[in-house]
This record gives structure tokens, sequence and C-alpha cells, in this order.
């Protein structure tokens, strides 16, 4: 049973306002909607919302036979369908649409059709919203100086299309819950959704909205979404008559149902679109991370969220890939694409980059001192262990793979802070190896005792171990740093 206010299946308590209409919980309880207990006598309504021009100044009641109850205010009345100009083209039979939305014309008409477990009949095929990704979108839309929602595909479920011209028309929508189904863009959508939670009034984790924030985030909810519209039922109508009747009559009693409808060919189209797409490789996006963030280009949550990557890790590990006196130059895949021959994985050296990357005593550091300690560290290892750096041999060693690389680059957090305690600045190549030298006779190769560690548990254990290497051979800065450890543990 869907909500009559917001369109989303009501889970838990439900509140009649209507024969057969229900809201739930969170929508009978938001305090810029009002349901009257005399509501209840009207068996014409089908649509409760609220609109808002600039501020919330009216409670528009939608009736099936078209005419409104307002209250409050003096607003002009809001259609009860939207007109969408579209293009229209067709693919092997089927007519689809494109076309531009407001987000808030959007909101008035969307669903989502969840995958509903524990049934003898499965239903739906979209999976549960996840708040933090709608949350990300909703901080984007409004932080980022040139924000870009890609076109949504939506299945239209209540509407109908004129013709104008050879290839294009005008799309009348339903203004109600369900007209179109979000077939792909369901967290582009939920991040408009957030905002105009905000504007009613709701709590979205610890922030609530301010009076002056009002107007803006209203004017977010004219953003332009493009839309690919698929004509889901004449398709699903399609299907079947490409279908061979006895064929057709097993399907339909394999389905338990009399005849296709539109969620089957909106499942296609959810399940191709999500098995196909292949996810950006992490090496690339933290690339792509650093060059948006060095542009300027403020307001992107996940480069925010992790802004030390891109403010300080990536563009460390890209210099030390480039610059021609680094012991890492030409050795960093930067895309992660494969067979280029290159043992450092990007995306592993920026995360294994992360203690120096937060450690207040490195960051103290100018970009230059940043990046001469680094190539000064990883000298000294290409020095003591030769063989990991060389092209013929380096596959046996650990030292590149991404366990070494962890293992290290903490090694050399530890070296920062040794150094601080005692006021040295200088961090030269000979200060370095008076940490380093005894690694020389540390096995890095494949049969190391280390290599069977895996995960950043492994991680953890492994750096252990070298600290306890070093503890053994006389530092006692790496004496110390194992007595935590162990502490800790």
């Amino acid at each position: 049973m869907r909500c009559a206010c917001c369109g989303y299946e009501i889970v838990g308590n439900s509140h009649k306002i209507a024969a057969n209409k229900y809201v739930c919980e969170r929508c009978w309880n938001n305090p810029f909607l009002f349901f009257p207990k005399k509501l209840i006598e009207f068996e014409t309504i089908n649509y409760v919302s609220i609109f808002c021009d600039k501020i919330f100044c009216r409670k528009t009641y939608i009736l099936e036979n078209g005419s409104y109850n307002k209250e409050g205010g003096n607003m002009t009345e809001r259609e009860d369908t939207i007109k969408v100009p579209v293009i229209v083209f067709e693919q092997k039979g089927v007519r689809n649409y494109l076309g531009v939305m407001k987000a808030r014309d959007i909101l008035d008409v969307w669903h989502v059709d969840r995958f509903i477990e524990n049934q003898v009949i499965f239903r739906g095929y979209q999976r549960q919203e996840e708040e933090e990704r709608m949350r990300q979108v909703y901080e984007y839309i409004e932080k980022c100086q040139i924000p870009i929602i890609p076109a949504i595909l939506a299945s239209l479920r209540m509407g109908s299309f004129s013709k104008t011209d050879s290839n294009t028309g005008i799309l009348e929508i339903q203004r109600v819950p369900g007209a179109l189904e979000i077939v792909d863009g369901q967290h582009r959508i939920g991040g408009f959704w957030v905002i105009k939670r905000l504007l009613e009034g709701e709590k979205i984790g610890r922030r609530r909205i301010a009076k002056e924030e009002i107007e803006r985030l209203n004017d977010l909810l004219d953003f332009e979404v493009p839309v690919h519209f698929i004509d889901a039922n004449a398709a699903a109508k399609h299907m079947e008559d490409l279908i061979d009747p006895e064929a057709k009559e097993n399907m339909l009693k394999e389905l338990g149902k009399e005849r296709l409808g539109p969620e089957d060919v909106e499942r296609v189209h959810f399940f191709v679109i999500n098995k196909t797409q292949k996810a950006i490789r992490p090496s690339l996006k933290d690339t792509l991370s650093y060059l948006i963030y060095a542009s300027g280009i403020k307001g992107i949550p996940i480069i925010e969220k992790e802004k030390w990557k891109a403010e300080i890790a990536t563009p460390l590990t890209l210099d030390l890939h480039f610059d021609s006196d680094s012991p890492l130059r030409g050795m960093v895949n930067i895309s992660g694409a494969r067979g280029l021959q290159r043992p450092v994985q990007l995306a592993s050296f920026v995360k294994s980059l992360e203690p120096l990357a937060k450690n207040e005593k490195f960051t103290a550091l100018s970009p230059s001192q940043r990046l001469n300690f680094l190539k000064n560290y990883w000298r000294c290892v290409s020095k003591l262990i030769p063989g990991a750096f060389q092209q013929d041999t380096r596959k046996d060693y650990l030292v590149l793979r991404t366990l070494g690389i962890y293992i290290l680059n903490r090694l050399a957090n530890d070296i920062i802070d040794w150094s601080a305690e005692k006021g040295i600045k200088e961090l030269s190549e000979d200060h370095i190896m008076s940490y380093l030298e005894p690694l020389r006779e540390f096995n890095w190769k494949r049969d190391s005792p280390i290599s069977s560690y895996g995960g950043e548990k492994g991680v953890r254990e492994a750096y252990k171990e070298v600290i306890k290497f070093l503890s053994e051979k006389g530092i006692p800065e790496a004496k110390k740093r194992y007595e935590e450890l162990t502490k800790k543990r």
C-alpha cells in the first residue's frame, strides 16, 4: 500500500484520509502538511501535498475532478497535469521520449518500485535508497558551482502523448505519486527529495533548515533534469505480441499474472543498466579527484569527504611518478589500466599515505619539503633493497606490492614523528638511512613470513613485524614503538 502523499510503500502505521486512501507516519506527522479529520468524508480525494512559492504559503488538495481546495494565500493554482515538450523516437517498435522536467515536478510524481523479499510472488526490482548517497547528491547540487545531473530513466505509468510534429510532441503526466517509475537515477532524484524534506521541516542528520535558506533551497527545486521516458505499458504489450501464444500462457502462469505489466519491462532495463555498467577504477578516481580539486571546483562530496587525498596524497604520488630524480619514476599506474607493467597502483600508494597526510608534523612542511622527504625516503629503500626496483627482479619482492607500500609508508610516518621528537628538521638521506639501515637484512622476498598477510589487519601485523625487527636491530625509537603496539593490542 502506497502513501497517498509521498508515494512510498507504507511501512508501519498508516492513517486513513479518505476511502482507500492512506498516508504514512512520516507524512502524517509533517508539520507542514495538514490532514483535517473531515477530509475522511470526501471520497474524491486523490492526492495531498504542499506546494510553495518562495515561502510556505499554500497547501493544495488536488481532487479527482480537477478542482482545488486551498488553504491560505492567493497563489495561482497548479495544474493537475505536467506538460513536458519531448522528442519522440522508436527503438525496435517501442516508443521512447526525451524531455526535461523541473525537479519539483518529478518529486510530485516519482516512485521507486522496490524489490520485496519473502513473497510467494516476487514484486519490485529496485534496491532501497541509501540516505548517505542521496545526501551526497544534495550537497553536490547545493555546493558545486557547475552541477550536472545526467538524464534519468523513467517509465511513464500515467500519462498521454500528443504529437505536434513528425518527431516532437507533448507528454501530459498526471500529477499523482507513481505516474513516473524511476528505473535509473533514484539517488539523483533522491538528492532533490532531501531538499524537499528540508523545506518541509524534517531534520536531516543534525541539520535543520534556517529561515534564510528557504528561498535558496526552493530555487534548487527548479533545477531542470533531463529525462528519458519509456512507454513501459506499450512495451509490455509489444512484448506479448512477439511471444508464441502457448509460450505466453506458460510464462504468465510462471509469473502468476494474467498479462505482462510495465514492471516487467522496467525490471529488464534496471538489470541491464546495473549489470553492464562498470565502476570507475580506484586509481583513475583518485587522479580525477585531484584534477577536479586542483581546478578549483568545490562541493563534490566524495572529494570533500577525503580531501587529504586530493590535497596532499595524490599530487605527491603523481610527482613521485613523473619527476626525473624520483626513485619511483615511471612505476605508478595512474589509471589502473591493465598491461602497463607498472608495479605500483596509484590508489594503493595514495591510501598508504593517509597517516602522513593526516600527520600535522608532515602537513606543516611545505609541498616541496614533503616531496623531497618522500624522494629521499624511497631512494634509501631502493639502495637497501635494489632488486625490488629492477624490472627483471622486482616481481620477486614485496616492496612495491600493496603490502610493502603500506608497511613502508607507515614507517615513513614514524620517521617524521621520531625526527620531530629530536628536533631534527633536515630530513636528509643520511638521517633517514640511520633508521632504515637494518632493513637491508629483512626478508622482503615473496617467501617472507609476512607474504601471507592480507587486508588491513594483515598490514597492521606485518608492519608490527618490521617494527619488531628494527627494535631487535638496535633502533631505540622502534623499540619504544613496538612496546606501544604491543600494549595497545
